[in-house]
C-alpha cells in the first residue's frame, strides 16, 4: 500500500483480520494515511470494524457486491455523505434494488425477501446457460440468491442465502 500511495483498500473480513493482527503484533509498521477501508463479501464483525477504524484512523465502509452487477451494488456512504450504519451493507449504488417475495412482489421496509437488482450495470445473462438464466431472471429482475431487507432509511441488511433457508409455515428457518 505504501509503494502505490494507496488512499483506500477493499478486502474480505479475513484479510482485514490479518492486517489487524500484523498491525498489533508490529506497531512500528508504517501504513499510508487511508481515506477509508471497504469491506465486502461477508459480514464484518462490529468489533473488527471498530478495531480497524481505531488502528488505521479511517472509516470502514461495509459494501455488497457481485460480478453480475459489475461488482458494486450497495455501500455505506463516506462520513461526509451520510451516516454509516454498522451491520448494514449500505444503500444501493448504480442500479435499482428490490426485496421480492416468492411471487415477485416488491416488499416494504423491514420485510425480508430475496435481494433482486436491475439496471444498466446488471448482466444480461449467462453465456450458454439457459437454465441459469431461467432461474436468475424472473419478474424483470436479476435474483441474487441472497435474503435481506431494506430498513426505513433504505439501508440493506443481509440475512442469509435462499439455499440456506427453509420456509416452514411462513417462517424462514436457517440451516446454518
Amino acid at each position: 500500500m505504501i509503494k502505490s500511495n494507496a488512499t483506500w483498500y477493499t478486502a474480505v473480513p479475513t484479510i482485514h483480520q490479518i492486517l489487524l493482527d500484523r498491525h498489533f503484533s508490529n506497531p512500528e509498521s508504517s501504513y499510508p494515511r487511508l481515506r477509508f477501508i471497504r469491506s465486502c463479501s461477508a459480514a464484518l464483525a462490529p468489533s473488527v470494524l471498530a478495531r480497524l477504524e481505531e488502528a488505521f484512523g479511517a472509516s470502514v465502509l461495509e459494501a455488497y457486491a457481485m460480478t453480475e452487477a459489475t461488482h458494486l451494488m450497495c455501500s455505506n456512504p463516506l462520513p461526509e455523505n451520510g451516516p454509516h450504519l454498522p451491520g448494514s451493507v449500505g444503500k444501493p449504488v448504480g442500479q435499482e434494488l428490490g426485496i421480492l417475495n416468492e411471487n415477485g412482489v416488491v416488499q416494504g421496509a423491514d420485510e425480508k425477501g430475496e435481494i433482486c437488482i436491475r439496471g444498466p450495470n446488471v448482466t444480461k445473462g449467462y453465456k450458454n446457460n439457459p437454465e441459469a438464466n431461467k432461474s436468475a431472471f424472473q419478474f424483470g429482475w436479476f435474483h441474487t440468491g441472497d435474503v435481506g431487507y431494506l430498513d426505513s432509511d433504505g439501508y440493506l441488511h443481509l440475512v442469509g442465502r435462499i439455499k440456506e433457508l427453509i420456509n416452514r409455515g411462513g417462517m424462514s428457518i436457517s440451516t446454518l
